[in-house]
């Protein structure tokens, strides 16, 4: 595979060793490396910006999904780090999911509970959350990070079970662990916030993830492929649209045009 460097202007071009037989996803040096997580002092919380400030949650109850290892475990880390008084990491595996428990609250001192819950067992996603809401009291926070990309299989060979799966743990899974958590928010009547970590995959190819096609090159016609991922039909309709000041100026010159004034897409009706 070419791989081409630039440093003041000046490509340096060599080949990177791909084995053709090796269809894995490609796993640069440390792309695992962990490091030890901080405990927030609370004497410097007063002491913040008010923008800095925003960044901490003191108190907090979080939820994160997927967090036995890799970025939903940062994630994890990364709110033991700002003042939350307790994380509850749901993950399937259960080996990984209490050691990286122990290892939070080992290092900041943090009341981290583990659930080995499948997301896609809706008894078991409610019967967590409900344990996690009866040992903290409340839930503040959730970080919906479970997810899968199993396969490095192309699309058009892509096996319609694994597909489902795939749905199932990704899209209904996510949906079943939110509406457990909002149900308990809405019942606390305190509110909450909850955040859905999607892909970068939805809008460019991860070399070598198979599955994962180019969109369609953009054509003269305002209507996207219907495999075009939502954000790059989105991208693509706006990069159509007139810039800003060009809708403003034409708007005003419509209104002072009494034959135009009734004209539909002139007053937020479209454009």
């Amino acid at each position: 595979m070419p791989v081409t460097h630039f440093q003041d202007g000046i490509a340096e071009r060599r080949m990177l060793d791909v084995s053709a037989e090796d269809k894995g996803p490609v796993n640069p040096a440390g792309q695992d490396l962990k490091s030890v997580a901080s405990a927030l002092n609370p004497a410097v919380i007063p002491q913040l910006t008010p923008t800095m400030a925003r960044f901490a949650l003191p108190g907090k109850v979080c939820v994160v999904t997927g967090a036995g290892r890799g970025l939903g475990y940062n994630m994890a880390q990364a709110l033991s780090e700002v003042g939350v008084r307790g994380i509850a990491i749901v993950d399937v595996q259960q080996e990984i999911g209490e050691k990286s428990a122990r290892e939070l609250s080992e290092q900041t001192g943090v009341d981290v509970r583990f659930y080995k819950v499948d997301v896609r067992d809706a008894n078991a996603v409610q019967q967590a959350i409900a344990d996690v809401n009866e040992h903290y009291g409340q839930v503040d926070v959730l970080v919906n990070a479970a997810g899968i990309a199993d396969s490095n299989i192309k699309a058009e060979n892509y096996d319609v079970e694994k597909f489902r799966r795939l749905l199932d743990i990704n899209i209904t899974g996510s949906f079943l662990v939110a509406q457990a958590v909002a149900r308990h928010m809405i019942h606390s009547q305190t509110g909450g916030s909850i955040v859905f970590i999607a892909s970068m995959s939805g809008s460019i190819v991860n070399y070598p993830q198979e599955q994962v096609s180019q969109p369609p090159p953009l054509r003269p016609t305002p209507y996207p492929h219907p495999l075009t991922p939502p954000l790059v039909v989105l991208q693509r309709l706006q990069s159509r649209r007139p810039p800003t000041h060009q809708i403003a100026r034409r708007r005003m010159g419509a209104l002072q045009d009494p034959r135009q004034r009734h004209q539909p897409g002139l007053h937020g009706h479209g454009a």
